[in-house]
Parts: structure tokens; sequence; C-alpha cells
């Protein structure tokens, strides 16, 4: 009619693709008009090629290469409204099935759902459930517009996505690749409650997000650590955007169930991305964490001291503060109970700062620096008015040593190029107990069993284990020295005798040697009645008796000496302490009959 054709219940076919209750207009002058507008059950292997002729848009086209074995199904409408020579094209699709790979994708990719329309410029779509691999998206809405520059927006209600697959895709890009390529993520789910993206098709790094979700059973390899990290269940909230790029992207963690190793984590923090590493606030409890730990970490960086050829020297991945609450910290034989630290991360070095740290009642304050070069240790021992039997108890897991209140006081240095710090650990040290009684003391105890052996000294000395070895005051004060301590003085001012020594114990190769000279002040009578010509000799000095003490420190051997072995510095100490002269005096033990021997002396006078 009027040069143009028309047609009704139009039944039509391309290829797989059924169009019914078609509609046609057909102009014959001058192109105009041509409309079609029919009902399609489509084959979705054609809407490739189809989309290629109808779009012109190159940047559409270059994403819409990327699509391949797509198969699948749908329902819909489809409308072309125009000329012969420009044509306007819109599709209403619904019970959507559709499958194929997508080449920024490493998974096959499933759509079902339940409305797609396309028409001009633009691409939305509403209903949809995804499966990317073996991840999933559902509830799918949202669209693409390609007027001017091709814009994404999608919005997701729940989505779970497996680990192991996401990530690898994950570290495909550059940016990202450069933070995390030193970490593996083994397995685990992650699941959104809530997904809200959008932002320019070609430029995913400008894409704004805000994600809600949870972890769990995420299993995390890396290099700095040989034992992996666990994430059991944790919580999160992305604001902005999740991508490295625009210099404003954070992720709150709303909270963490971590493990690593033998040690179980709370966490609770942000992260914010930059271009080329992590920006991170943490705060962590922990139940225990050891110095093997921080091992890992100096390990991790003096690898980074010999950086690959595209590597920059030395910069970690990560930069923040982490707050770290540990119930317990051990260090060798030590345990803190408990321990806490600020560690700082920011380019070539970390810092970590103890900001509580309680050593069986010794506070001990410090820090700790790491760098590429070296390593800095800083510790300054405090206590005031402390229980001694608790420390000493919590220390050696023994009860009942010792008695009495102690001060103690100190600064303890090291620089190293290794972990091996605590050779080249340096510094003071400054003990005062008073008032109190040491019942077990293993080489005090030996010298008290010799001293017993000797007729002189039998029955006089105390016995430790029924009534206790009582004392006035024990100060103790040396140097460290490359992890040895010298004891500059070391007085225990007993009630019954005088005990003074000098030498040193070496930390570092579990050993000790010592001189030590014990002052009992109830023998010199004993030794005047029975032997006049000492009492000529003596004339109101003190006896004193030295032995040397060497060996492993926790079961030493205890040797007699001859007073010709002692040097002056250890006689010194005991005039100052008892403001007297000394005779240093070597008792053998009895002979036959009971009868002493020899009695070798050395008089040391003021």
């Amino acid at each position: 009619t009027n040069g143009v054709l028309l047609g009704e219940n139009i039944t039509s076919r391309l290829g797989n693709s059924y169009g019914q209750n078609g509609i046609l207009k057909l102009g014959f002058e001058k192109h105009i008009p041509f409309y079609v507008e029919t009902n399609i059950q489509a084959d979705l292997v054609q809407l490739p090629p189809i989309l290629k002729r109808l779009v012109k848009y190159k940047p559409f086209l270059k994403e819409l290469s990327q699509i391949k074995q797509v198969n699948g199904s749908a329902l819909g409408k489809m409308v072309l409204d125009g000329s012969t020579q420009s044509v306007d094209v819109s599709v209403n699709a619904s019970q959507i099935n559709l499958r194929g790979r997508y080449g920024r994708i490493p998974y096959s990719l499933t759509i079902n759902g339940q409305r797609f329309v396309y028409q001009d410029t633009q691409i939305s779509f509403d209903n949809l459930n995804t499966l990317i691999g073996k991840s999933s998206f559902s509830q799918l809405s949202g669209g693409v517009t390609w007027k001017g520059e091709p814009h994404l927006k999608i919005k997701s209600s729940l989505s779970k996505l497996q680990m192991e697959e996401v990530y690898p895709w994950f570290l495909s890009y550059k940016n990202i690749a450069t933070i995390f390529k030193d970490f593996k993520v083994v397995h685990g789910t992650t699941t959104l409650s809530e997904i809200s993206l959008h932002g320019p098709v070609l430029r995913p790094m400008n894409w704004d997000i805000h994600m809600k979700g949870s972890v769990e059973n995420i299993l995390i390899k890396s290099a700095l650590s040989p034992d992996p990290i666990s994430v059991a269940h944790g919580k999160f909230d992305i604001k902005e955007s999740a991508i490295p790029g625009t210099g404003r992207n954070s992720v709150a963690i709303q909270s963490a169930n971590l493990a690593w190793g033998n040690s179980l984590f709370t966490s609770e923090g942000s992260i914010i991305f930059s271009r080329e590493r992590l920006w991170l606030y943490t705060e962590l409890s922990t139940d225990q964490i050891g110095w093997d730990r921080v091992d890992q970490i100096i390990e991790y960086v003096n690898k980074k001291k010999d950086p690959g050829p595209d590597e920059k020297p030395w910069t970690l991945p990560v930069e923040g503060v982490f707050r770290i609450k540990s119930d317990y910290f051990t260090w060798g034989d030590l345990t803190f109970n408990p321990a806490h630290a600020d560690i700082f991360v920011r380019d070539d070095k970390i810092s970590i700062y103890f900001t509580k740290a309680n050593l069986c009642g010794i506070s001990v304050p410090g820090s700790i620096k790491i760098s590429s070069t070296n390593m800095e240790l800083i510790l300054n021992p405090v206590a005031e008015s402390q229980q001694l039997e608790q420390t000493v108890t919590c220390h050696w897991r023994k009860n009942q040593l010792v008695t009495g209140k102690f001060n103690l006081s100190g600064k303890l240095f090291a620089v190293s190029t290794s972990k091996e710090i605590g050779k080249v650990l340096n510094g003071k040290l400054k003990f005062i107990a008073k008032d109190g009684r040491i019942y077990r003391y293993d080489t005090l105890a030996k010298i008290f069993a010799l001293l017993n052996l000797s007729e002189i000294f039998r029955g006089k000395i105390p016995d430790m284990v029924k009534e206790g070895f009582a004392y006035n005051s024990i100060q103790a004060e040396g140097e460290l020295k490359d992890g040895k301590f010298i004891f500059k003085e070391f007085v225990i001012d007993g009630a019954s005798m005088t005990t003074v020594c000098e030498g040193y114990i070496d930390l570092v190769r579990d050993e000790m040697d010592m001189v030590v000279l014990v002052a009992p002040f109830k023998t010199v009578d004993y030794i005047i009645k029975h032997i006049p010509l000492v009492n000529q000799i003596l004339g109101g000095k003190l006896v004193s008796i030295p032995f040397r003490v060497k060996g492993n420190p926790a079961d030493p051997d205890i040797i007699p000496l001859s007073p010709t072995a002692i040097g002056t510095g250890v006689v010194g100490i005991i005039k100052r302490t008892l403001k007297l002269p000394v005779t240093i005096f070597q008792p053998l033990v009895s002979g036959k009959n009971g009868k002493i021997t020899e009695i070798p002396m050395e008089q040391r006078g003021p």
C-alpha cells in the first residue's frame, strides 16, 4: 500500500533461530520505512556475528572479539526500526541460557536469567545468574553503555568466589601482581553479600567498587614463611575502589580469624591500595607468637636485598602500622606475658616498638629496627619491688627456689647484619635483692657441700633444703659484651656468710667461668681454738675460702682453689663488702682420725 509492503503473523528463520508472530513494514521508495518486530527463539551462536554487523562502535567491537565458543538460547522480542540504509536495533530477551568464553577471563562463562535488553547504545540486564569457572554471581543487574566512553554498571546481591581460580586472574593485572606476587591463595571461598560496581569498561583501574562480604577457609602461601596463613573466617567492607591505581581505594576489615603456624589471631583494620603497594592499619590479637616469626621476616628482607632486573632494590610490598597484642611471646628460652608491640613498615625499614612486654615480672620496653643493611635492638629491662620467688619460678619453672624482693635496671643493645643478634648483645644490668632466703641453688649447694666435707666447717654450713640460706642482700652488676655477661660485682650478703664472685657467663655458648670467695662468719672462733698458730696469723682478719665455678651454668664444676690463684679484683670486692682485711684460706678435707693435715693460706691486708 502506497509503496509500503506490510506483513503480519510472519514466521522467519535465520540458521537455528526462529521468529514468530512477526510484523513487517518495508518501503520501496527512498528506502523508507523499514520496520520489523518479531518474537524470537534465538540460537545464541549467531549473536556475536549479528552484533558485529549491527554495532559499529570500535571499542565495543574490540571487546566483542574476546567472546568465543558461544552457544545457548533465549526467548524474546526483536525490533528493527529505520531504513534499509540505517536501522536501529532493540532486543528484549528472557529465558536466557548462554555459555561461552571471554578472553579476559580464564574460565568458561555461563549465564542464566530473565531479562536482557539491547537498545541504541546500551545493554541492560536484570536477575541474571552467572557462573565463571567454579565462582557464581546471583541476581546480577546493570548494564553497559557506549555513548562516548564505554561505561559499566553492575549490582549483585549474592556471590561466591572460589579463590584458587579468582586469584591467578587477579594477578594478571600488572599493578596487582606487583603487590601480591609473593603470595599465593591455595584455596578458599569469598562470599559477597553486596556488590556495586561502575566505571569505564576499558579502564578497570578506575572502577568504583563497594562490596561487603566474608571469607572462609582461605589458605595463603607466601615467600614470607614456610608456614601457610589460614583464614578461618573474616568479614570485610570495601569502600570506594578495590583496584590499585586510583590512590583512594580502601578495604575495611571488620573482623578476621587467622592462623599462622601454631598461632591464632583475630584482626580488624583497613587496607588502602596505591599503584605499587598496600598501606595497612591492622590491630591483631593472638594467643602466642615467637621470635621465629621475626626471623622469617628477616629472612624475607634479606632476600629482597638482591632484586631481580625489573625490581626496585629492597622495597617491601606493604606499608603501614600493625598493632599486635599477644598473650605470650617467646624468644629462645624467654617467654613474655603479655607482649604488645606497634610495628611500622615503610619502604626499606621495619620498626617494632614494644609498648608492653612482661618477662616474669620484669618490664622490658624496647625496639627492633630491621633494614636492608642490618638489625638494631634496644631493650630497657626494669623491675621495682618485685617478688623474686614469682620471677624465678616463672622463668625456671621450679617452685620454692628463693624468696625476697628485687629491683632490676639496665639497657641492652645490639647491631647485627644477621638474625643471630644474641651474639652481639651489649649493655649493662644492675640487680639488687633484699631480705630473703635461698632454698635451692645448685651452684651454692655444691659449694656448701664441699665446705661441709671439711672438719673445720662441718655442721656450721646451713642446710639449704631444710632451712634455706638467709641473706640480707644480693647485689650483681655487670656488662654484656657480645653475648657474654661479665660481672663487675656480685655479692651475696648472707646472715651466716658472705659470698663474692667475679667472672662471666657466656649466654651464647652456654658456659660460665667464675671465681667465688666464701667467708663463713662462725668459723673463725673454731680455727683460733684448734690451731693457735693460725690465731697469731689472722690477728682479727676474716677467713675466706676460694672456689672456681666452671662449665655449663645448669650444672657447673666446683673446684677448690689455692689462695695463690685468686686475683686482686674479687678480694677487693669482699674487703669493700665486709670492711675488714681478708685471709684467703684453703682447708683440706679430714685425713686419718679426723685430723686436719694442712691449711695453706694467704693474707690479703688492706
